[in-house]
Protein backbone atom coordinates (compact mmCIF):
# COMPACT_ATOMS: atom_id res chain seq x y z
CA UNK A 1 0.00 0.00 0.00
CA UNK A 2 0.70 3.74 0.06
CA UNK A 3 1.57 6.09 2.90
CA UNK A 4 3.65 5.23 6.43
CA UNK A 5 4.41 1.91 7.42
CA UNK A 6 7.04 0.66 10.19
CA UNK A 7 8.50 -2.92 9.74
CA UNK A 8 10.49 -4.70 12.25
CA UNK A 9 13.64 -6.60 10.99
CA UNK A 10 14.98 -9.54 12.11
CA UNK A 11 17.94 -11.60 10.95
CA UNK A 12 16.81 -15.28 11.52
CA UNK A 13 19.15 -17.29 8.65
CA UNK A 14 22.83 -17.11 9.68
CA UNK A 15 23.60 -20.13 7.57
CA UNK A 16 23.25 -18.17 4.51
CA UNK A 17 26.40 -16.02 3.73
CA UNK A 18 24.58 -13.01 2.61
CA UNK A 19 22.19 -12.88 6.03
CA UNK A 20 23.85 -10.51 8.66
CA UNK A 21 24.54 -12.52 12.14
CA UNK A 22 24.58 -9.75 13.93
CA UNK A 23 24.11 -6.01 13.68
CA UNK A 24 24.86 -2.48 15.02
CA UNK A 25 22.49 0.26 14.69
CA UNK A 26 19.74 -1.34 13.25
CA UNK A 27 16.36 0.57 14.14
CA UNK A 28 13.58 -1.32 16.65
CA UNK A 29 11.54 -0.50 13.50
CA UNK A 30 12.18 1.07 10.26
CA UNK A 31 10.13 3.69 8.25
CA UNK A 32 10.41 2.90 3.95
CA UNK A 33 9.19 5.92 1.60
CA UNK A 34 6.95 3.56 -0.25
CA UNK A 35 6.42 0.43 -1.05
CA UNK A 36 4.60 -3.20 -0.64
CA UNK A 37 5.36 -5.47 1.87
CA UNK A 38 3.95 -8.85 3.42
CA UNK A 39 5.42 -10.26 6.94
CA UNK A 40 7.75 -13.00 5.56
CA UNK A 41 9.02 -10.94 2.99
CA UNK A 42 13.10 -9.93 2.30
CA UNK A 43 14.51 -6.62 3.21
CA UNK A 44 17.45 -5.78 1.58
CA UNK A 45 20.02 -3.96 4.10
CA UNK A 46 22.99 -2.50 1.72
CA UNK A 47 26.29 0.14 2.64
CA UNK A 48 29.34 0.83 2.08
CA UNK A 49 32.30 -1.01 3.11
CA UNK A 50 34.73 1.33 4.60
CA UNK A 51 36.57 -1.69 7.19
CA UNK A 52 37.24 -5.54 6.95
CA UNK A 53 38.71 -7.28 9.59
CA UNK A 54 38.51 -11.10 8.95
CA UNK A 55 38.36 -13.41 11.91
CA UNK A 56 37.15 -11.21 14.53
CA UNK A 57 35.13 -10.67 16.50
CA UNK A 58 35.69 -14.73 16.25
CA UNK A 59 36.91 -17.02 14.33
CA UNK A 60 34.81 -17.55 11.09
CA UNK A 61 33.41 -13.94 11.03
CA UNK A 62 34.33 -11.07 9.47
CA UNK A 63 33.90 -7.85 10.98
CA UNK A 64 32.38 -5.27 8.41
CA UNK A 65 32.10 -1.19 8.89
CA UNK A 66 29.25 0.28 6.80
CA UNK A 67 28.55 3.74 5.55
CA UNK A 68 25.94 5.40 3.86
CA UNK A 69 23.90 2.44 5.45
CA UNK A 70 20.33 1.58 4.57
CA UNK A 71 18.25 1.01 6.73
CA UNK A 72 19.92 3.88 8.21
CA UNK A 73 21.48 3.89 11.49
CA UNK A 74 23.62 0.79 10.56
CA UNK A 75 26.96 1.35 11.07
CA UNK A 76 28.50 -2.66 11.36
CA UNK A 77 27.71 -6.22 10.49
CA UNK A 78 29.72 -9.36 11.38
CA UNK A 79 29.10 -12.14 8.39
CA UNK A 80 30.55 -15.68 7.91
CA UNK A 81 34.24 -15.69 5.98
CA UNK A 82 33.78 -15.64 2.55
CA UNK A 83 35.16 -18.42 1.13
CA UNK A 84 35.40 -17.11 -2.80
CA UNK A 85 35.65 -13.90 -2.63
CA UNK A 86 37.39 -10.61 -0.81
CA UNK A 87 35.69 -7.77 0.85
CA UNK A 88 37.21 -4.49 -0.44
CA UNK A 89 36.70 -1.40 1.16
CA UNK A 90 34.34 0.78 -1.01
CA UNK A 91 32.78 -2.11 -2.28
CA UNK A 92 28.65 -2.63 -1.53
CA UNK A 93 27.51 -4.81 0.95
CA UNK A 94 24.26 -6.11 0.29
CA UNK A 95 22.61 -8.23 3.20
CA UNK A 96 19.30 -9.83 3.65
CA UNK A 97 16.79 -8.81 6.54
CA UNK A 98 13.10 -10.45 7.61
CA UNK A 99 10.08 -8.32 7.78
CA UNK A 100 8.36 -10.02 10.93
CA UNK A 101 6.24 -7.53 11.52
CA UNK A 102 4.26 -4.50 9.79
CA UNK A 103 2.67 -1.25 11.11
CA UNK A 104 0.21 0.70 9.29
CA UNK A 105 0.90 4.62 11.15
CA UNK A 106 -2.36 6.64 10.77
CA UNK A 107 -3.17 7.90 6.86
CA UNK A 108 -1.73 5.31 5.33
CA UNK A 109 -3.63 3.62 2.44
CA UNK A 110 -3.82 0.04 2.35
CA UNK A 111 -5.15 -1.66 -0.66
CA UNK A 112 -5.79 -5.48 -1.24
CA UNK A 113 -5.40 -7.93 -4.52
CA UNK A 114 -9.41 -7.66 -4.15
CA UNK A 115 -10.06 -4.04 -4.91
CA UNK A 116 -10.96 -2.81 -1.92
CA UNK A 117 -9.03 0.19 0.15
CA UNK A 118 -9.00 1.83 3.42
CA UNK A 119 -7.36 5.03 4.78
CA UNK A 120 -6.25 3.92 8.48
CA UNK A 121 -7.43 6.14 11.48
CA UNK A 122 -4.97 4.97 13.60
CA UNK A 123 -1.76 2.91 14.32
CA UNK A 124 -2.71 -1.13 13.16
CA UNK A 125 -0.81 -4.11 13.26
CA UNK A 126 -2.76 -6.49 11.08
CA UNK A 127 -3.81 -9.96 12.36
CA UNK A 128 -2.49 -12.89 10.89
CA UNK A 129 -2.89 -17.12 11.69
CA UNK A 130 -0.91 -19.52 12.01
CA UNK A 131 -0.41 -20.49 8.33
CA UNK A 132 -1.00 -17.49 6.68
CA UNK A 133 0.54 -14.15 7.40
CA UNK A 134 -0.20 -11.92 4.08
CA UNK A 135 -1.76 -8.47 5.08
CA UNK A 136 -3.80 -7.76 2.40
CA UNK A 137 -6.67 -5.72 3.05
CA UNK A 138 -9.19 -3.80 5.78
CA UNK A 139 -12.88 -3.47 5.38
CA UNK A 140 -14.88 -1.51 8.04
CA UNK A 141 -17.29 -2.75 9.41
CA UNK A 142 -20.22 -1.07 12.04
CA UNK A 143 -19.02 -3.20 15.33
CA UNK A 144 -15.22 -2.97 13.92
CA UNK A 145 -12.56 -4.22 11.53
CA UNK A 146 -13.13 -7.26 9.77
CA UNK A 147 -9.07 -8.07 8.26
CA UNK A 148 -8.99 -10.41 4.79
CA UNK A 149 -6.23 -12.85 5.36
CA UNK A 150 -4.36 -14.07 1.59
CA UNK A 151 -7.58 -16.45 1.30
CA UNK A 152 -10.03 -14.42 -0.49
CA UNK A 153 -12.62 -16.06 1.17
CA UNK A 154 -11.43 -15.84 4.71
CA UNK A 155 -11.64 -12.40 7.13
CA UNK A 156 -11.27 -11.77 10.06
CA UNK A 157 -12.23 -10.07 13.10
CA UNK A 158 -10.46 -9.65 16.44
CA UNK A 159 -8.28 -12.56 15.62
CA UNK A 160 -11.14 -14.84 14.75
CA UNK A 161 -12.24 -16.25 10.68
CA UNK A 162 -15.42 -14.42 10.06
CA UNK A 163 -17.41 -16.65 8.14
CA UNK A 164 -20.57 -14.84 7.78
CA UNK A 165 -22.32 -11.92 8.84
CA UNK A 166 -25.53 -11.68 10.87
CA UNK A 167 -27.51 -8.50 10.51
CA UNK A 168 -30.26 -7.58 13.47
CA UNK A 169 -32.88 -5.22 12.98
CA UNK A 170 -35.05 -3.48 15.15
CA UNK A 171 -38.00 -6.24 14.70
CA UNK A 172 -35.94 -8.92 15.40
CA UNK A 173 -35.25 -10.07 12.45
CA UNK A 174 -31.79 -11.65 11.60
CA UNK A 175 -30.47 -11.25 8.46
CA UNK A 176 -27.25 -12.61 6.44
CA UNK A 177 -25.03 -9.90 5.26
CA UNK A 178 -21.80 -10.14 2.74
CA UNK A 179 -18.40 -10.19 4.67
CA UNK A 180 -16.42 -8.15 2.33
CA UNK A 181 -19.35 -5.38 2.16
CA UNK A 182 -19.74 -2.22 4.57
CA UNK A 183 -22.92 -2.18 6.93
CA UNK A 184 -24.15 0.40 8.97
CA UNK A 185 -26.66 1.35 11.54
CA UNK A 186 -29.65 2.94 10.21
CA UNK A 187 -29.27 2.18 6.46
CA UNK A 188 -31.24 0.42 4.25
CA UNK A 189 -30.48 -3.35 3.95
CA UNK A 190 -31.20 -5.26 0.47
CA UNK A 191 -31.24 -9.19 0.77
CA UNK A 192 -28.46 -10.40 -2.01
CA UNK A 193 -29.31 -12.99 -4.64
CA UNK A 194 -26.87 -15.57 -5.39
CA UNK A 195 -26.66 -17.57 -8.73
CA UNK A 196 -24.12 -20.11 -9.46
CA UNK A 197 -22.22 -19.81 -13.34
CA UNK A 198 -20.88 -22.76 -14.76
CA UNK A 199 -17.66 -22.29 -16.18
CA UNK A 200 -15.68 -24.90 -18.53
CA UNK A 201 -11.87 -24.97 -19.05
CA UNK A 202 -9.94 -25.47 -22.05
CA UNK A 203 -9.79 -29.19 -20.66
CA UNK A 204 -13.55 -29.73 -20.15
CA UNK A 205 -13.28 -29.26 -16.77
CA UNK A 206 -16.16 -27.45 -14.58
CA UNK A 207 -16.09 -24.55 -12.44
CA UNK A 208 -19.02 -23.54 -10.36
CA UNK A 209 -18.50 -19.55 -9.75
CA UNK A 210 -20.87 -18.04 -7.11
CA UNK A 211 -21.92 -14.33 -8.59
CA UNK A 212 -23.93 -12.13 -6.00
CA UNK A 213 -26.36 -9.27 -7.12
CA UNK A 214 -27.27 -6.78 -4.36
CA UNK A 215 -29.71 -3.95 -4.60
CA UNK A 216 -27.98 -0.63 -3.98
CA UNK A 217 -30.94 1.81 -4.43
CA UNK A 218 -34.40 1.85 -6.41
CA UNK A 219 -33.64 -0.23 -9.94
CA UNK A 220 -29.80 -0.40 -9.07
CA UNK A 221 -28.38 -3.58 -9.05
CA UNK A 222 -24.54 -4.14 -7.71
CA UNK A 223 -21.97 -8.09 -8.86
CA UNK A 224 -20.10 -9.37 -6.87
CA UNK A 225 -18.67 -12.71 -6.45
CA UNK A 226 -18.93 -15.54 -3.16
CA UNK A 227 -18.67 -12.89 0.32
CA UNK A 228 -19.40 -9.37 -1.50
CA UNK A 229 -15.45 -8.92 -3.33
CA UNK A 230 -14.39 -8.40 -6.78
CA UNK A 231 -12.04 -11.61 -6.32
CA UNK A 232 -12.40 -15.20 -5.28
CA UNK A 233 -11.06 -18.20 -4.86
CA UNK A 234 -12.51 -21.79 -5.55
CA UNK A 235 -11.34 -24.91 -4.03
CA UNK A 236 -12.18 -27.72 -7.38
CA UNK A 237 -13.20 -31.06 -6.44
CA UNK A 238 -9.73 -32.65 -7.57
CA UNK A 239 -7.77 -30.11 -4.87
CA UNK A 240 -6.68 -27.35 -7.49
CA UNK A 241 -7.04 -23.56 -6.89
CA UNK A 242 -9.28 -21.39 -9.48
CA UNK A 243 -9.21 -17.92 -9.40
CA UNK A 244 -11.60 -15.65 -10.36
CA UNK A 245 -11.85 -12.37 -10.91
CA UNK A 246 -14.88 -9.68 -11.77
CA UNK A 247 -15.00 -6.78 -13.95
CA UNK A 248 -18.59 -5.41 -14.05
CA UNK A 249 -20.92 -2.47 -14.11
CA UNK A 250 -24.01 -1.97 -11.81
CA UNK A 251 -27.27 -3.50 -12.88
CA UNK A 252 -29.78 -1.21 -13.91
CA UNK A 253 -33.88 -1.15 -14.57
CA UNK A 254 -36.74 0.98 -16.02
CA UNK A 255 -39.49 1.62 -13.93
CA UNK A 256 -41.35 -1.62 -15.61
CA UNK A 257 -38.31 -3.61 -14.91
CA UNK A 258 -36.68 -3.75 -18.30
CA UNK A 259 -32.85 -4.17 -18.66
CA UNK A 260 -31.23 -0.68 -19.53
CA UNK A 261 -27.90 -1.49 -19.08
CA UNK A 262 -24.98 -3.55 -16.96
CA UNK A 263 -22.31 -5.49 -18.03
CA UNK A 264 -20.03 -8.51 -16.57
CA UNK A 265 -16.94 -10.45 -17.43
CA UNK A 266 -15.37 -13.02 -15.24
CA UNK A 267 -11.54 -13.80 -15.54
CA UNK A 268 -10.68 -17.18 -14.08
CA UNK A 269 -6.81 -18.16 -13.70
CA UNK A 270 -6.53 -22.22 -13.37
CA UNK A 271 -3.78 -24.43 -11.53
CA UNK A 272 -4.81 -27.82 -13.08
CA UNK A 273 -2.92 -26.46 -16.51
CA UNK A 274 -5.88 -25.12 -18.37
CA UNK A 275 -5.16 -21.57 -20.24
CA UNK A 276 -6.68 -18.56 -18.18
CA UNK A 277 -9.74 -17.86 -19.54
CA UNK A 278 -11.99 -14.83 -19.75
CA UNK A 279 -16.30 -15.14 -19.73
CA UNK A 280 -18.88 -12.41 -20.65
CA UNK A 281 -22.22 -12.71 -18.76
CA UNK A 282 -24.73 -11.44 -20.49
CA UNK A 283 -27.18 -9.57 -18.23
CA UNK A 284 -30.35 -8.35 -20.71
CA UNK A 285 -32.39 -11.46 -19.77
CA UNK A 286 -32.45 -9.96 -16.36
CA UNK A 287 -36.02 -8.69 -15.09
CA UNK A 288 -37.11 -6.71 -11.93
CA UNK A 289 -40.27 -7.12 -10.63
CA UNK A 290 -41.71 -7.47 -7.28
CA UNK A 291 -41.68 -10.18 -4.95
CA UNK A 292 -39.02 -12.92 -4.50
CA UNK A 293 -35.37 -12.75 -6.57
CA UNK A 294 -34.07 -15.85 -8.09
CA UNK A 295 -31.60 -15.92 -11.17
CA UNK A 296 -30.94 -18.81 -13.11
CA UNK A 297 -27.59 -18.70 -15.41
CA UNK A 298 -26.81 -20.91 -18.06
CA UNK A 299 -23.82 -21.46 -19.92
CA UNK A 300 -22.50 -22.25 -23.39
CA UNK A 301 -19.48 -23.94 -22.42
CA UNK A 302 -19.36 -28.09 -21.94
CA UNK A 303 -17.70 -30.72 -20.21
CA UNK A 304 -15.22 -33.30 -22.22
CA UNK A 305 -17.05 -35.80 -24.00
CA UNK A 306 -16.51 -38.44 -26.72
CA UNK A 307 -18.48 -38.94 -30.09
CA UNK A 308 -21.63 -41.81 -29.10
CA UNK A 309 -23.92 -41.76 -32.02
CA UNK A 310 -23.69 -40.64 -35.79
CA UNK A 311 -27.15 -40.35 -37.81
CA UNK A 312 -27.84 -38.70 -41.19
CA UNK A 313 -30.35 -36.98 -42.08
CA UNK A 314 -32.60 -36.90 -45.01
CA UNK A 315 -30.41 -33.62 -46.66
CA UNK A 316 -27.21 -35.63 -45.94
CA UNK A 317 -26.22 -33.72 -42.96
CA UNK A 318 -24.07 -35.66 -40.44
CA UNK A 319 -24.73 -35.38 -36.95
CA UNK A 320 -22.39 -36.15 -33.87
CA UNK A 321 -24.04 -36.80 -30.37
CA UNK A 322 -21.68 -36.75 -27.87
CA UNK A 323 -21.59 -38.38 -24.30
CA UNK A 324 -21.86 -34.84 -22.34
CA UNK A 325 -25.22 -34.70 -24.58
CA UNK A 326 -23.90 -32.09 -27.19
CA UNK A 327 -25.29 -32.72 -30.30
CA UNK A 328 -23.59 -31.04 -33.55
CA UNK A 329 -23.19 -31.18 -37.24
CA UNK A 330 -19.84 -32.89 -38.24
CA UNK A 331 -20.16 -33.06 -42.37
CA UNK A 332 -22.41 -33.49 -45.32
CA UNK A 333 -22.66 -35.83 -47.82
CA UNK A 334 -21.48 -34.17 -50.75
CA UNK A 335 -24.36 -34.78 -54.11
CA UNK A 336 -22.88 -34.58 -58.01
CA UNK A 337 -25.26 -33.47 -60.50
CA UNK A 338 -25.09 -33.68 -64.53
CA UNK A 339 -26.40 -32.70 -67.29
CA UNK A 340 -26.13 -35.87 -69.27
CA UNK A 341 -26.31 -38.82 -66.07
CA UNK A 342 -26.62 -41.28 -68.74
CA UNK A 343 -23.41 -40.35 -70.40
CA UNK A 344 -21.85 -41.79 -66.87
CA UNK A 345 -18.77 -44.39 -67.42
CA UNK A 346 -20.29 -47.57 -65.23
CA UNK A 347 -17.51 -49.32 -63.53
CA UNK A 348 -18.89 -52.51 -61.95
CA UNK A 349 -20.39 -52.18 -58.34
CA UNK A 350 -22.50 -49.65 -58.67
CA UNK A 351 -19.77 -47.29 -59.07
CA UNK A 352 -19.84 -44.80 -62.38
CA UNK A 353 -17.38 -42.49 -63.42
CA UNK A 354 -17.55 -38.85 -64.75
CA UNK A 355 -16.53 -39.01 -68.98
CA UNK A 356 -16.81 -35.91 -71.70
CA UNK A 357 -20.57 -37.43 -72.27
CA UNK A 358 -21.75 -36.28 -69.00
CA UNK A 359 -21.64 -32.21 -68.99
CA UNK A 360 -20.31 -29.97 -66.55
CA UNK A 361 -20.09 -31.49 -63.27
CA UNK A 362 -22.40 -29.35 -59.76
CA UNK A 363 -21.41 -30.71 -56.22
CA UNK A 364 -23.80 -29.62 -53.85
CA UNK A 365 -26.57 -30.61 -51.12
CA UNK A 366 -29.40 -33.07 -51.43
CA UNK A 367 -31.62 -30.14 -50.98
CA UNK A 368 -29.89 -28.07 -53.44
CA UNK A 369 -30.87 -30.05 -56.40
CA UNK A 370 -34.02 -31.32 -55.54
CA UNK A 371 -33.37 -34.73 -54.15
CA UNK A 372 -33.29 -36.66 -50.20
CA UNK A 373 -31.61 -39.04 -49.22
CA UNK A 374 -33.54 -42.22 -47.50
CA UNK A 375 -30.99 -43.01 -44.24
CA UNK A 376 -31.55 -46.08 -41.87
CA UNK A 377 -33.15 -48.20 -44.61
CA UNK A 378 -31.81 -51.05 -47.24
CA UNK A 379 -31.68 -50.50 -50.67
CA UNK A 380 -33.60 -52.89 -53.23
CA UNK A 381 -31.86 -54.46 -56.60
CA UNK A 382 -30.81 -51.77 -58.82
CA UNK A 383 -29.16 -54.05 -61.59
CA UNK A 384 -29.53 -54.23 -65.10
CA UNK A 385 -31.44 -57.38 -65.57
CA UNK A 386 -30.89 -57.96 -69.22
CA UNK A 387 -27.03 -57.59 -68.52
CA UNK A 388 -27.76 -60.36 -65.45
CA UNK A 389 -29.36 -62.69 -67.87
CA UNK A 390 -27.38 -62.64 -70.51
CA UNK A 391 -24.44 -63.26 -68.13
CA UNK A 392 -25.85 -66.22 -66.27
CA UNK A 393 -27.13 -67.97 -69.94
CA UNK A 394 -23.19 -67.48 -70.80
CA UNK A 395 -21.94 -69.14 -67.47
CA UNK A 396 -24.79 -71.87 -67.88
CA UNK A 397 -23.44 -72.47 -72.00
CA UNK A 398 -20.02 -72.48 -69.94
CA UNK A 399 -20.62 -75.14 -67.49
CA UNK A 400 -22.77 -77.19 -70.48
CA UNK A 401 -19.64 -76.91 -72.45
CA UNK A 402 -17.37 -78.58 -69.57
CA UNK A 403 -19.84 -81.56 -68.94
CA UNK A 404 -19.38 -82.18 -72.36
CA UNK A 405 -15.75 -82.47 -72.62
CA UNK A 406 -15.73 -84.56 -69.33
CA UNK A 407 -17.93 -86.90 -71.24
CA UNK A 408 -16.29 -87.12 -74.54
CA UNK A 409 -12.98 -87.71 -71.47
CA UNK A 410 -14.81 -90.92 -70.03
CA UNK A 411 -16.01 -92.66 -73.18
CA UNK A 412 -12.31 -92.20 -74.98
CA UNK A 413 -10.94 -93.60 -71.28
CA UNK A 414 -13.38 -96.24 -71.57
CA UNK A 415 -12.76 -97.43 -75.74
CA UNK A 416 -9.25 -97.37 -74.72
CA UNK A 417 -9.91 -100.04 -71.43
CA UNK A 418 -11.31 -101.88 -73.76
CA UNK A 419 -9.18 -102.21 -77.13
CA UNK A 420 -6.53 -103.40 -74.28
CA UNK A 421 -9.43 -106.47 -73.22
Amino acid sequence: GTGTVDLTLATDHPADPSSPVAIVGLPATYSPASGTFQVGDRYTLTGTITAAVTNSPSPGLTRLTLANASPAGVTQVDVPNPTTFTYAINDTYTGSLKITKIEAKTGAIVSSADGNSIKVAANVTPAFDDTHTDFECLNTYVSGTIQATERSTEYQHNNKFVNDIILNTRSGTALSGLVAATYSAGNTFYPSVTTTVAVYDSLGAKHSVPVVFTKQENNKWKLTLGTGSDAFEITDPDGTKTAVGLTKTDLKFDTSGAYISGSASLKLSYSNGAAPQQVSLNLAAITQYSGTSTIAADSDGNAAGTLSNVDIDSQGVITGTYTNGVRQKEAQIAMAQFNNPSGLTKLGGNLYQESNNTGTRTISGAADIGTELTTSALEMANVDLADQFSDMIITQRGFQSNSKMITVSDEMLETLINMKR
